[in-house]
């Protein structure tokens, strides 16, 4: 059971991106630069709050902080100056006399040169004063997770690559910058590989150059489509794995390339593992990968067709010679997986091995599992699954797939794919806080 604790303590903020004198006579905007107008209801304040604190950070640029002190204040407004036009990402927090976080509230905000947006933000009871967006208590249920309340996070670009939406995430956090690959789908059925940015793995910045992998050229074995990015960060090295192929009819493989910046890609001439009629993997497409104790993992989802859809691994101690596992590692023996289980994403955290996986029947797919392993082979499903639902979207998705886990400093971050009515897919995001 999960409650949501909101109070109605209202944030209403004003965007005003002029190109005259802003309210400062000293300081002018230009066309690349707006302000902001962060005003309070003083009525509507909670006793307990002296101050409040508004973070604006976008990928590449400084913080950009203002306080404001509401004992002091007759006006309860705040001005911040200087804002450089794009995507960023608001967090207030407001502190009590004991300077501790005891509201906060987050949103993305999109600062569009010479347009005026009005926003309303609730800030929410943080209960522990640590600043979380939202407060949540799960009771007797330790594996659910919630949805992001501003998703999705990533979606199309509305170009030639992407006219039916994006899919299939793969994140990786390199030190303090988080790196996402996903894919783009076109009209005649290509598929390629793009990627986007973030500084905290919530507000992402897409790669404005293109694709980062496309297909090959004509008559190589993946001339139609390249898709479903699985990278690791290997000895400075970026790793990704991929599945393409020529044509919807041919079999499926997993393709390997490398790069320095996770941008620019150098693929090997020849699949690293292939798809085979006789392990019923004849479309094969790779979906995460571990490294253990010197051991390559690649967890992969295999089919012969639309009814009868398999979980594998594959092991390599080099990360290019590969050897399959029996298949599948993993079978559909629960209720809610209506007899089709398949893109698993897998992290190992301490000695154990978990497994985020989703369901679905051949028009559905309704939410996603867990399971454990000691040894990345073997697994035990969780008893309470399923962990998440399309039920529990905020964006009240049709279909979810495609999950991704990553374990990050102070939660689980599980990205996953939402398909709307219209059939378009995005990015978004429902979170496990760690405690």
């Amino acid at each position: 059971m999960k409650v949501f604790l909101k109070i109605p303590f209202l944030l209403l903020l004003s965007f005003s991106l002029i190109t005259c004198i802003s309210n400062s006579p000293n300081q002018t905007l230009d066309n690349s630069s707006g302000q902001i107008s962060l005003k309070f209801n003083k009525n509507t304040v909670p006793e307990n709050v002296v101050t409040v604190k508004a973070t604006l950070s976008k990928l590449n640029h400084d913080p950009i902080i203002s306080s404001l002190s509401l004992l002091d204040s007759n006006s309860a407004e705040l001005f911040i100056d200087q804002i450089p036009v794009g995507q960023w990402n608001l967090v207030v927090e407001a502190f009590d006399s004991q300077n501790l976080v005891v509201f906060s509230g987050e949103t993305v905000l999109d600062i569009v040169a010479g347009e005026i947006t009005t926003v309303s933000l609730t800030l929410a009871p943080t209960g522990n004063g640590t600043g979380s967006i939202y407060l949540f208590v799960n009771w007797g249920d330790e594996n659910k997770f919630i949805d992001f309340p501003v998703n999705p996070v990533v979606e199309r670009l509305g170009n030639n690559h992407d006219p039916f939406g994006i899919a299939a995430s793969h994140v990786v956090k390199d030190n303090d910058l988080y790196y996402m690959w996903y894919s783009a789908r076109a009209h005649n059925g290509k598929f390629v590989i793009y990627l986007a940015k973030s500084n905290n793995g919530v507000t992402w910045q897409i790669h404005d150059q293109g694709p980062v992998l496309e297909p090959g050229s004509y008559g190589s074995w993946d001339d139609l489509s390249v898709t479903m990015a699985v990278v690791i960060k290997d000895l400075d090295i970026f790793k990704m794995y991929y599945t393409g192929w020529r044509d919807s009819y041919s079999k499926w493989s997993v393709g390997l390339a490398t790069s320095q910046d996770g941008i620019n890609w150098e693929k090997l001439p020849n699949p690293i593992l292939s798809g085979n009629m006789i392990t019923n993997d004849y479309k094969i497409a790779a979906t995460d990968i571990v490294k253990s104790d010197n051991q390559y993992y690649l967890y992969y989802t295999g089919k012969n067709d639309i009814y009868d859809i398999k979980i594998g691994c594959a092991t390599s101690v080099d990360g290019i010679n590969w050897e399959k596992q029996p298949s599948p590692i993993i079978e559909p023996d629960q209720v809610w997986e209506e007899n089709l289980i398949g893109n698993p994403t897998v992290i190992k955290v301490n000695s154990q091995f978990q497994m985020i996986y989703s369901n679905g029947s051949i028009s559905n797919i309704t939410g996603f599992g867990i399971a454990y392993s000691t040894d990345g082979i073997n697994w035990v499903k969780d008893l309470n699954n399923p962990i998440f639902t399309e039920e529990l979207t905020n964006e009240n998705y049709a279909n979810i797939g495609y999950p991704y886990l990553l374990y990050d400093v102070n939660d689980y971050k599980l990205y996953y794919t939402g398909w709307h009515e219209s059939n378009i897919t995005s990015i978004n995001l429902a979170r496990k806080f760690i405690y």
